[in-house]
């Protein structure tokens, strides 16, 4: 069986490559096991997990319950993931939001919690969960000593994004530090989101998530961000034929 730290790189790889995987969690009363299929071949976990493979693709997300257990069934189009490294409110509702928009999503803090939706582990597994081209979100309430750490590590492992949740102040400090490291202005300035987010106004913790999951989103789908009424239909500034 996987951890979450085991599963959620293959994940990322594999969905960047254009590839459709099968999740497998089996719920066994507090223990949670994963288990990754590609291509009918087994990635990482158990060999028994197989047998759900072929009644992944064609029920795509369900639910099965043998016994006293359960096991989870999910099926993960080309579609990056999102790695969130945090402890508090506003890491833990970007999770959720990112999770249920369809995102792969891993979340490490200091004070891991089991989620039977959600890949958890701790800080300790933040170098087997980053990898190149990773879409990374940093959110620590008011910061954490390590943010600008992973953040540097996020950007030299070539993460595409960096959303680091910050002040307008330790936005500007973590910069500062990080251009001290020898991080590159260019990198900087094309990679990390600071302050993450987009600017809805946002207030409180879900809120301001659901501006930082719309940045990321934004950023993996190459969107404009501008209104839909804007670019399509009746209000549109487009020419009319």
């Amino acid at each position: 069986m996987s951890s979450s730290c085991d599963v959620f790189p293959h994940i990322s790889y594999l969905t960047a490559m254009g590839r459709t995987v099968v999740l497998v969690t089996e719920i066994r009363g507090q223990k949670i096991m994963r288990s990754l299929i590609s291509e009918g071949v087994l990635v990482t976990g158990s060999r028994e997990h197989l047998r759900f493979y072929d009644l992944a693709l064609k029920s795509g997300r369900s639910e099965i319950v043998e016994g006293d257990h359960r096991i989870l069934l999910e099926v993960i189009g080309p579609s990056p993931g999102l790695l969130v490294v945090g402890s508090g409110p506003v890491a833990a509702s970007v999770a959720r939001i990112a999770k249920d928009a369809g995102m792969p999503v891993a979340h490490l803090s200091e004070e891991p919690y089991q989620s039977e939706e959600i890949m958890t582990a701790s800080l300790d597994a933040l170098d087997s969960a980053l990898t190149e081209g990773a879409f990374v979100v940093v959110a620590n309430e008011g910061g954490s000593p390590y943010d600008v750490d992973i953040v540097e590590k996020a950007l030299r492992k070539g993460a595409k994004y960096v959303g680091l949740m910050a002040s307008e102040r330790r936005a500007r400090e973590s910069v500062e530090e990080l251009l001290r490291r020898g991080i590159p202005m260019d990198i900087v300035r094309g990679r990390l989101h600071t302050p993450a987010g987009l600017d809805l106004g946002g207030r409180g913790a879900g809120e301001i998530s659901l501006s930082i999951v719309a940045e990321a989103l934004k950023v993996m789908r190459a969107g404009s961000g501008r209104h839909l009424r804007e670019l399509k239909g009746p209000l549109s500034e487009r020419p009319r034929g």
